[in-house]
């Protein structure tokens, strides 16, 4: 296949033992193409590539040549740590069981035990310690009535780490026990793609391995501080540096209003490059398109919208969107406790009492669905119903609704933005920047570059590229 400069220049790059590449790559740059390229051209090398999540690494494995192992990083952990523990793995655990195991009282500080066990699981720390403690909690509690999270955090993780107690295993619970045991990769190159989005176990996992590494990645898509995530892009020494700046999803306008975007709010001196090809700024005509929003609330306040007129799906399944859930919270604001059958919502006295406790700790999550209640108040258990018996696969959609941090690594034909991104533009003038935290211009980023052929910006985006 024909590659471009900037993808033949890495292609051929004279990596060397223990040496650390790292490409910078943009939206639609065709990263994965490049790493694919490099393993072909070293057939006699053994490489792993470390995909971001199960879909990607199984697609990679479909398009990698034999001598590369695709794994994610916990299938790397799995065989030696994850295991012993698959009797008992779940994906999350709740305040109300951790007031149980550790006789606790409050939900506020079962759910500060819960953030600092996993602050420390991400981590690249040997032992849990008080850094780990949320900076919220020492805020809620003050330094006089803090509790002693980091003891009742460590008496979790023994409980969690023993196969044979009931506490049960968290994934990143397995991978941090496949950290801490130093383990040796069998191999001469590590790939890593989504590098922006590593949290500090993975990077301290892989780094410590010696044998050479390329770090892909964009450091505009980093959207995932909130689960621990690093920029490992921006904060690993490396040998040397290189660009993909040719986009192949969207064309010149796009481009423009992405790097805009980039050099106004984030001093970006590379500019994005669109493929040769007709692509427009304005509102989606017709279907299919994509509607994304940086919130589940606005997905549920926009798809009201179109019960009973379109044709609606929902990126991953509409299950992955927990409605009903909003429905049970519904029951405890209208005082009809008997009747929740959540058993996470049954330990709350009250809908007051969920809804200080998701405001003490900020939990955004369900601070979302209390929102929705309030605003829709009896008219949320026909809403949700008609919503799930509406909702139609992905590839049937008219109209397809996601967050952005699910839509990315996706691409849409045309894409409309919701109104709850950020204000990005005062008094005819744009904001300064250290008004607008990274991750949030990073969702604008991310967001506008999933369209391919036409996007609708909302107001507040309109709003700065009318004056750039």
């Amino acid at each position: 296949m024909e590659l471009t400069a900037e993808q033949r220049d890495i292609v051929d790059f004279p990596l060397r033992h223990g040496e650390i590449l790292k490409v910078v790559a943009f939206a639609g740059t065709g990263k994965t193409t490049v790493l694919e390229q490099f393993a072909r051209a070293r057939p006699s090398l053994r490489l792993l590539y470390v995909a971001f999540n199960k879909s990607v690494q199984q697609e990679a494995e479909q398009r990698f040549p034999t001598n590369v192992h695709c794994r994610t990083i916990h299938s790397l952990a799995w065989r030696s740590e994850g295991l012993r523990f698959r009797h008992k793995l779940v994906n999350q655990i709740r305040a109300n069981q951790v007031m149980d195991w550790l006789n606790l009282d409050q939900h506020e500080v079962a759910r500060f035990v819960i953030d600092t066990l996993q602050n420390f699981l991400v981590s690249a720390d040997p032992r849990l310690h008080s850094a780990h403690v949320p900076t919220i909690a020492r805020t809620h509690f003050g330094p006089k009535h803090l509790p002693d999270f980091v003891q009742q955090a460590r008496e979790l993780w023994v409980r969690m780490s023993d196969p044979q107690h009931e506490v049960p295993m968290l994934h990143d619970g397995y991978l941090k026990l496949f950290q801490l045991s130093k383990p040796e990769l069998p191999y001469h190159i590590i790939l890593l793609d989504e590098a922006q989005d590593t949290n500090p176990v993975t990077a301290q996992l892989l780094l410590q391995q010696t044998c050479a590494k390329i770090m892909v990645g964009d450091p505009h898509q980093a959207i995932y501080q909130f689960r621990g995530a690093i920029d490992v892009l921006s904060k690993v020494p490396v040998n040397a540096t290189r660009y993909l700046t040719q986009s192949f999803r969207f064309g010149p306008t796009i481009a423009q209003a992405a790097t805009s975007v980039l050099r106004q709010f984030k001093a970006e001196s590379n500019a994005i490059r669109g493929a040769e090809k007709t692509d427009q700024l304005g509102r989606v005509q017709g279907s299919p398109f994509a509607y994304l929003a940086r919130t589940n609330a606005a997905l549920f306040d926009q798809a009201t919208q179109y019960l009973g007129l379109r044709k609606f799906g929902f990126v991953g399944g509409v299950q992955g969107y927990q409605l009903p859930v909003i429905t049970e919270t519904w029951k405890l604001f209208e005082g009809r406790k008997k009747e929740v059958r959540d058993s996470y919502l049954k330990t709350f006295s009250s809908y007051e009492a969920l809804r200080n406790y998701a405001t003490q700790v900020e939990d955004f999550e369900w601070l979302g669905r209390c929102r929705l209640v309030e605003k829709h108040q009896g008219m949320i258990p026909e809403l949700v119903e008609e919503m799930l018996e509406q909702s139609v696969a992905q590839e049937e959609a008219e109209v397809l609704f996601s967050t952005v941090h699910k839509a990315k690594g996706l691409e849409f034909a045309q894409v409309f933005l919701a109104d709850d991104f950020p204000v990005l533009v005062r008094e005819g003038r744009p904001l300064p920047r250290e008004e607008l935290a990274t991750e949030e211009v990073n969702m604008i980023y991310v967001a506008a570059t999933r369209a391919i052929d036409r996007l609708q910006p909302n107001s507040r985006l309109q709003s700065f590229l009318d004056i750039c």
